[in-house]
């Protein structure tokens, strides 16, 4: 059968990549995204006069065992992490993500806007796009 999974993360470069594939506990094994944030934000607190660069980056993998194929499509979203939480949509770190070009963090955008722009849209697109090169052959 052909299976498909996927995982995302989080990576801060000035954490070398952390919290990365831990993301949803970061602050525990059963952490909440208020917990998570309150631990990024104090693992960050140091830096709170740099530019705290990030991305959101999102991997999907698509293996078909029957023909020994795999595939794997990676979406990455870069932004920077403000130590000032805003917004009310979304979740996990969307509202400590700040998207530059538009001046919001993710949680500050309606579904419709982030789910054009997100990491998890940049790799279900790839995905989508093979997947249907793969059924029109």
């Amino acid at each position: 059968l052909l299976t498909l999974a996927d995982d995302s993360g989080l990576e801060v470069d000035l954490l070398n990549g952390k919290p990365g594939i831990y993301s949803s506990r970061y602050a525990g094994p059963n952490a909440t995204d208020d917990e998570n944030n309150q631990k990024l934000i104090k693992d960050l607190e140091q830096y709170k006069e740099e530019i705290i660069t990030a991305r959101f980056h999102s991997v999907i993998a698509i293996v078909e065992t029957s023909k020994k194929e795999q595939k794997i499509f990676h979406g990455i979203w870069e932004g920077r992490i403000k130590l000032e939480q805003k917004g009310k949509n979304g979740f996990g770190y969307d509202p400590l993500f700040f998207i530059d070009d538009l001046g919001v963090t993710a949680a500050q955008l309606s579904d419709s806007k982030k789910n054009k722009l997100s990491h998890r849209a940049n790799a279900i697109r790839a995905a989508t796009d093979y997947l249907l090169k793969k059924r029109n052959k």
